[in-house]
C-alpha cells in the first residue's frame, strides 16, 4: 500500500489525526522544555558588608550585580570592605516531575474533550433505551471464563472516566509521595 492511500484511509478514518498528534508532541516538547529550565544550574551572589551583614543575594546576573553597585555607589568591592561569595546552586533534572507533567497534561486534556462532549451529548441529545434490554442481564455461555478472561471482562466493563481518574490518581501519587516522605528522587540524576 503506498504513503498516499494510507494516509488517505487514515485521514478517512480519523479526521485531523496528524494535526492531532502534532498538538501532543508540541505539549510533550514544551513540558520537556520547561523542565530542562528548571533543572540549570545557577550561580548564587551574595554580598556582605564589612560587619558581615548581609546586603545583596541574587542568582548571577552581571548586569544587575553592575546596577547593585551603581545603587550603593561602589566601586571596587573588596576596597569598601565588601566581601563577595559566588556559590553554585546544582538542580537535577526533575524527572518524577516531567514523567508525571507527560502522563497528566495530554490525558487531563483528552479527558476534558470527552467530558464536554459527552455532557454536550447528554444535554442537546435525547436517547431512548430499550426496555427488553438492561445490561445487569448475565450471559449465558457454554465454557466457563477463566481468571484471565474475567480481568479483561471487568476491565472491559471500566468506562473512560474511571480509568483517567485511575491514571492520573497514580501519576499525581508517583509525583507527590516521594515529596511528602522527602525522597530526593526515584531515579538516579539525569546527566546532560
Amino acid at each position: 500500500m503506498s504513503e498516499q492511500k494510507l494516509r488517505k484511509l487514515v485521514e478517512k478514518r480519523i479526521p485531523g489525526l496528524f494535526y492531532i498528534i502534532a498538538v501532543f508532541a508540541m505539549i510533550e516538547f514544551g513540558i520537556l522544555v520547561a523542565c530542562m529550565v528548571t533543572a540549570s544550574n545557577h550561580t548564587r551572589v551574595t554580598v556582605y558588608d564589612a560587619s558581615q551583614t548581609l546586603v545583596y543575594e541574587d542568582i548571577y546576573n552581571a548586569d544587575a550585580l553592575a546596577e547593585f553597585r551603581r545603587v550603593y555607589g561602589i566601586e571596587n568591592f573588596k576596597d569598601e570592605g565588601f566581601t563577595v561569595a559566588r556559590t553554585l546552586v546544582e538542580k537535577p533534572f526533575p524527572t518524577r516531575t516531567w514523567i508525571a507533567l507527560s502522563i497528566c497534561v495530554p490525558l487531563l486534556l483528552i479527558l476534558f474533550v470527552a467530558f464536554v462532549v459527552r455532557v454536550f451529548e447528554d444535554v442537546f441529545v435525547t436517547k431512548k433505551k430499550s426496555p427488553d434490554k438492561s445490561d445487569a442481564e448475565h450471559r449465558e455461555f457454554d465454557f466457563e471464563e477463566t481468571r484471565f478472561e474475567k480481568l479483561f471482562s471487568t476491565l472491559g466493563r471500566l468506562n473512560i472516566y474511571s480509568l483517567g481518574a485511575t491514571v492520573i490518581v497514580a501519576a499525581f501519587l508517583y509525583w507527590m509521595v516521594p515529596d511528602l516522605l522527602g525522597l530526593k528522587s526515584c531515579f538516579p540524576p539525569w546527566e546532560g
